[in-house]
């Protein structure tokens, strides 16, 4: 069991700015280091109904050679789940902290991109990245402060079409920017801010998983569509 784990009920009204800094900090060091990149590479199923999610998006949208880019890739456990279960020529870029899981990645998937970085970093990286149709955050924000989250959903409104986040969305609805619970979001909030529409609100994935997902799109397309639904929306 993690810190935070143990400690919910009391981060969950102690969390401020400064509590927040102090866990991140040593959660990156942690992150940064070590090999637990191989053993979710072969015990990553549970994750497969998120990527059913991002299959049922691209054929909605008529994508039919989807760009993805993922923050928080691990080695690559999302995308080889992608290429089992999506039937089409995926450009994949994976972002993440650590360097031994960037190196696993490389190794493993050749036809892809990956970079060593993580949040603080990212706007350095921005300019080689390029656009794509999808952003995948997959339980990287639960670890993020208000602030560096921000950032980072900033960024994918810049650089993604679509934007697909799996994560501890319990707060999503709040109504203001302030939260008492450590790194657990007002997503809703933040998202129409940055310039996000949401067409699929937050849902479970999977029967007793604490977390849920939720899909976004930048407002940058006049049309959008997901599941037979299509939303009408203006040019930024």
């Amino acid at each position: 069991m993690s810190i935070k784990d143990a400690f919910r009920p009391l981060l969950n009204f102690a969390s401020c700015r400064l509590t927040d800094i102090l866990l991140v900090a040593s959660k990156r060091k942690r992150w940064s280091i070590g090999e637990m990149h191989k053993t979710y590479f072969t015990h990553y199923a549970l994750r497969t109904p998120l990527i059913h999610e991002i299959s049922d998006l691209l054929k909605s949208n008529s994508i039919k050679k989807p760009r993805i880019i993922e923050f928080g890739c691990s080695g690559g456990n999302n995308f080889k789940l992608m290429q089992e279960i999506i039937e089409l020529d995926i450009q994949y870029v994976g972002i993440d902290i650590n360097e031994n899981a960037i190196e696993f990645a490389r190794s493993k998937f050749k036809n892809a991109t990956f970079y060593k970085s993580d949040d603080r970093q990212l706007p350095e990286l921005e300019p080689a990245l390029g656009h794509f149709d999808v952003m995948l955050i997959s339980g990287v924000l639960y670890y993020l402060p208000q602030k560096e989250a921000w950032a980072v959903l900033n960024l994918a409104a810049r650089i993604s079409d679509y934007l697909v986040v799996y994560d501890d969305l319990s707060r999503f609805d709040l109504p203001t920017g302030k939260t008492t619970g450590l790194f657990i979001h007002p997503f809703g909030l933040m998202l129409k801010q940055i310039g996000f529409d949401v067409i699929l609100p937050p849902h479970k994935i999977r029967e007793g998983d604490p977390d849920s997902v939720f899909i976004a799109r930048s407002l940058s397309d006049p049309v959008l569509e997901l599941d037979g639904f299509k939303h009408q929306v203006q040019r930024s």
